[in-house]
């Protein structure tokens, strides 16, 4: 388990406030304080996953591979018609089964960004929470549940644009319902003229281009947070001298956001606290063992880890 750290800080000039006409800035401030740190433990929660789904080692990609489900790769459709390679009516069940079998009842919230959201939605499947007002009418909230799971719905999930495929063509002859390419480096360009003398030299697209949604699906106990705090967490600097005087906001936080069963490994050199980068590194992660040498080395069992993806094209 570790502990990181994180720092910001905020300045007001004394003029912004005198031509205001006594309108406090740090005022103001104050009441982004809580949202700036929101997004902060979001981006580190973040970055944690990434890391652990892409960890090395035999036994740790029982986990990375157990616990992804992929289905950008599908071809063809559902019964009703749904592209089997977007989010559809299995899609979760599957996900979560495969993640961790018989304890799929554990998994509580999915994390989607809006395109799988709204998918979704389409198809009937996520359904908004109701609430009945003062009056008795009934009213839709923004909360919305997916297979009973709650659901988070933020822009700010991976998105990988996954580029398309080219083949040299096979074609002897110009193929008028076709569009050919020519190379150049890692970059393809569409042939507007095609010529017979150079059709040797040009590609076909053999796959179209997409972009690769990741869906996190977490259970209770997934992660252990613990807000460690530090000895000044706010304070406020005043500088009479520069800009005709200024005054600065100090934050610091010190948390804990621990994956069950799942070990931060130090590496050589980290700082005083691991960045986002850091997290991000697979390295840096391993399936919690007994200390054990070789083929002895007993391993947590990733099954009992709620913690699942889901990549999709939408």
């Amino acid at each position: 388990v570790v502990v990181y750290g994180r720092a910001k800080a905020w300045t007001e000039k004394d003029f912004s406030y005198d031509i205001t006409g006594g309108v406090d800035f740090m005022s103001n401030v104050a009441k982004q304080v809580s949202v700036y740190w929101e997004e902060v433990d979001q981006d580190v929660l973040l970055s944690i996953l990434k890391g652990i789904f892409s960890m090395t080692g035999a036994n740790n990609l029982n986990f990375v591979e157990n616990h992804t489900y992929d289905v950008t790769a599908l071809t063809g459709e559902d019964v009703q018609g749904n592209p089997l390679n977007m989010v559809g009516s299995t899609t979760l069940n599957k996900a979560v089964q495969k993640a961790c079998g018989q304890n799929k009842g554990k998994f509580t919230i999915a994390i989607m960004h809006s395109e799988v959201a709204t998918n979704l939605e389409n198809l009937r499947l996520l359904k908004y929470m109701t609430y009945t007002d003062a009056d008795g009418i009934q009213r839709d909230l923004t909360l919305a549940t997916w297979n009973g799971r709650s659901v988070i719905i933020d822009d700010s999930m991976p998105a990988t644009e996954v580029d398309p495929e080219y083949t040299l063509t096979s074609d002897v002859a110009i193929d008028s319902s076709k569009t050919y390419y020519t190379k150049s480096g890692n970059t393809y360009t569409p042939v507007e003229n095609p010529d017979v003398d150079d059709i040797a030299t040009y590609y076909e697209m053999t796959a179209n281009g997409y972009t690769a949604y990741t869906t996190y699906v977490l259970g209770d106990g997934a992660f252990d947070y613990e807000n460690i705090g530090a000895k000044v967490p706010y304070e406020m600097s005043r500088d009479p001298k520069t800009n005709g005087g200024e005054d600065t906001l100090y934050t610091r936080q010190r948390k804990v956001l621990a994956p069950m069963g799942i070990s931060f490994e130090k590496p050589a050199s980290m700082g005083l606290s691991p960045t986002n980068d850091v997290f991000e590194n697979g390295s840096n992660w391993t399936l919690v063992h007994d200390n054990g040498t070789g083929a002895a080395r007993v391993y947590y069992d990733h099954k009992a880890i709620p913690i699942a993806r889901i990549i999709s094209r939408g």
